[in-house]
């Protein structure tokens, strides 16, 4: 028997907690087989349990407690009832979501329903979207010592690797189950019948076990192929210290006369020039350049530029090509 506290942010925003009492019913009346009989010699006549805790106005229900039996009394010769505890709020709103956490928490708490209760791994699907994209790297120089892995070995390394992410699978009531639907997922892998699965047989069942799971049950979240995406991290010890990393690069070009990189990232306002390492030698700002002729060493008139130049303070510069950025609209 659960006993719930339905009604919705409506009705629990007047409600600042919630206090449940089980009493013995009056004496003129009659017990039945519910509630044990009243102890006369020790006269206790309070409340059988009392359980309370706040509650939240954003609560679309709770879970008050479950009264379940436990046994047989044979001096009564009456069922023995046990309570147990949960003041579990809920959060969803449909009927058939809140039907569905309800079971799962009667089947948690009851022990005669231990056997209806969900499993780590229910099937092999559950098994391949456990493994992860971080122990599939682990798992591979398993397979790899040998032409393949037996169903002993198959069985003992890919436990092994479930036990790191799910503790609770050496449980009595998992590890059996658990240790059962491995060696059903080897005889699924070995379809040659061998009696070893590599790692290519190995992966392939795992990516198509994820893909017919993801076409199959594409609504359900809990199934999906995101566990299979390499990612691929950050190596910090090549990590640029000179572009900023939330910077993009709007244009790059390789000067092969003087062997130079040059850069230009964007809304910068000047240009990165490096050598062929990518080491920084020097930056170049064009507001403070500035073109005077052609500079010829036979004009007469490159003397006078030459010394217009040194009383402007402006660097000498030869252009070696003009682009054209759009996005900027510069030069």
């Amino acid at each position: 028997i659960l006993l719930y506290l339905d009604g919705g942010p409506r009705n629990f925003q007047f409600l600042q907690s919630c206090n449940v009492q089980c009493s013995r019913i009056v004496a003129d009346r009659k017990y039945g087989d519910f509630l044990p009989t009243e102890d006369t010699n020790t006269g206790k006549n309070g409340p059988i349990f009392k359980i309370s805790a706040r509650t939240r106005k954003n609560y679309q229900g709770m879970a008050l407690c479950v009264l379940y039996k436990d046994g047989w009394n044979e001096t009564a010769n009456a069922p023995r009832w046990a309570v147990r505890s949960f003041m579990e709020p809920l959060f969803v709103t449909s009927s058939k979501d809140k039907q569905e956490k309800l079971q799962l928490l009667v089947v948690g708490a009851v022990p005669a329903l231990e056997k209806f209760r969900p499993r780590l791994f229910a099937s092999i699907m559950d098994i391949c979207a456990a493994l992860s994209s971080h122990s599939l790297p682990k798992l591979k120089k398993k397979f790899q010592k040998g032409d393949g892995l037996p169903i002993g070995q198959f069985t003992e390394v890919l436990f092994k690797q479930l036990f790191e992410t799910h503790p609770r699978i050496i449980e009595d009531i998992e590890a059996p189950y658990t240790v059962a639907m491995l060696q059903e997922m080897f005889y699924q892998i070995d379809y040659n019948g061998d009696g070893t699965t590599n790692w290519d047989e190995f992966t392939s069942f795992c990516v198509q076990t994820g893909l017919s799971v993801n076409t199959t049950k594409a609504a359900d979240s809990n199934f999906s192929l995101e566990q299979y995406i390499i990612e691929y991290g950050e190596a910090h010890l090549d990590r640029d210290h000179v572009l900023s990393a939330y910077r993009f690069i709007s244009l790059m070009r390789y000067v092969p006369e003087n062997r130079k990189i040059m850069v230009i990232s964007e809304d910068a306002d000047n240009v990165m020039i490096f050598d062929e390492k990518f080491r920084v030698h020097t930056q170049l700002y064009p507001s403070k350049v500035q073109v005077i002729g052609n500079f010829s060493k036979d004009s007469n008139d490159s003397k006078q530029e030459k010394n217009a130049l040194k009383t402007s303070g402006f660097p000498r510069v030869v252009i070696y090509d003009i682009i054209y950025l759009a996005g900027r609209e510069m030069y």
